[in-house]
């Protein structure tokens, strides 16, 4: 059971099966604070819950309704989260493993997302920038 997106705009492109990945992006990049979700609320996982999106929340997959300026909104923070995390991956990437490590002893989330992980975001700022909004089923 994973996350389809499907736009209302057809020509977009319906994006299936990201099981893992969909709450993953949403928290990683921000973009779950458009819905009143997050990991950085008081509660872990906690939804504010709008009725008039349709039914149940951004991560469980069932009917969810984006609307075409939100899913712009998204394709912009999806935009801004590659842009400084190809950066930062780069920067990483030049780095010895004891310079890592050093970093890793201070922040054990300094380590940049795998550059897998940045393609699946990137390869979402289409589809919602033609969307024209989506649901999440």
């Amino acid at each position: 059971m994973g996350y389809d997106l499907i736009p209302k705009n057809t020509q977009a492109g319906s994006l299936h099966g990201m099981i893992f990945t969909w709450p993953v992006i949403l928290n990683e990049t921000g973009a779950c604070y458009l819905f009143g979700y997050g990991e950085n609320t008081a509660r872990p996982g906690f939804y504010i819950y709008n009725g008039s999106r349709g039914p149940g929340s951004p991560v469980s997959n069932d009917g969810f309704r984006v609307t075409a300026a939100e899913s712009k909104i998204i394709a912009r923070l999806f935009r801004g989260y590659v842009f400084v995390k190809r950066a930062i991956r780069k920067d990483w990437d030049k780095m010895s493993e004891s310079e890592q490590n050093s970093l890793l002893s201070i922040n054990k989330r300094a380590a940049p997302p795998s550059s897998e992980f940045i393609d699946k975001v990137e390869s979402l700022i289409e589809f919602c920038e033609k969307s024209g909004g989506f649901i999440i089923k």
